[in-house]
């Protein structure tokens, strides 16, 4: 796990507003653990690493050093939006953080 972008994972996190204990629950983690995990004291396994890859809608891989994934994500700058444009990513952000939450009322459950 030496390879894995802790800064991308963060940045992710941070950009869709999602809590530590929100992807600590997710991956079976406590709280500390994960924050842990974060800055890189703490490994964690391919299966956890494949849930933020889902969590946030990334290819596998993404969160590798090693990675090809090219750092641009739009085709504009933020700047050249169009309001069409700014709703549908407020959009695509309700939908991630819908799918979170059913993904939590799933572990609550089990």
């Amino acid at each position: 796990m030496a390879n894995v972008r802790f800064d991308k994972i963060v940045n992710m996190r941070l950009k869709m507003h999602l809590s530590t204990g929100y992807l600590a629950k997710l991956l079976g983690l406590n709280e500390a653990d994960y924050q842990k995990f974060e800055q890189g004291k703490l490994e964690i396994n391919e299966k956890q690493i494949d849930m933020l890859c889902r969590v946030f809608s990334v290819p596998k891989g993404y969160f590798y050093a090693d990675s090809n994934t090219s750092k641009a994500v739009l085709a504009r700058s933020q700047n050249d939006l169009t309001a069409n444009d700014e709703a549908q990513i407020a959009e695509f952000l309700n939908f991630q953080k819908y799918l979170g939450k059913k993904k939590t009322e799933e572990l609550v459950l089990s």
